[in-house]
């Protein structure tokens, strides 16, 4: 898909039933990447249900096909899940729904995640986010939304 289809075909929505398969897969996908050590079988598509279950979940589609998905707490103002399809990364998809979902969440919207993966952390740190201090492990940090640069 050429960058100016993308940009201009590409819709953010909330999710509908028929999209969490791909929305699953995707996530199993990008968690088997991540975790190379860990056996693939490991990961299945429960897990997806299982980890967005009472999130609220958007995706980024043109013309119906999943290019990515954001999951997250409005309540808890918590940015749970963030996946981008491999190829599709670095073309403004992530920041798309990464907007979408602050702008629905509203001031004080946090992360959480690996420090390890600088890319990531540089990616929300352009956006914005600051480092808020540690996360649930040793790898792991929390970010805040400053509000100041997240762009449509």
């Amino acid at each position: 898909m050429n960058w100016l289809a993308l940009r201009f075909l590409t819709r953010v929505r909330r999710a509908r039933p028929r999209d969490m398969r791909a929305c699953a897969a995707l996530y199993c996908a990008a968690r088997r990447r991540a975790y190379p050590r860990v056996p693939a079988d490991r990961f299945t598509l429960d897990d997806f249900a299982l980890s967005t279950r009472g999130l609220e979940t958007w995706v980024a589609d043109c013309h119906d096909q999943v290019l990515g998905f954001v999951s997250f707490d409005r309540t808890g103002r918590e940015i749970a899940h963030l996946y981008v399809t491999p190829d599709l990364q670095g073309r403004g998809v992530g920041r798309r729904l990464l907007t979408k979902a602050c702008r629905l969440i509203g001031e004080g919207a946090v992360l959480e995640c690996d420090s390890r993966n600088q890319s990531v952390v540089a990616f929300y740190q352009a956006l914005g986010w600051v480092e808020q201090g540690p996360g649930s492990s040793d790898e792991h940090l929390v970010l805040r939304f400053e509000g100041r640069r997240h762009a449509a």
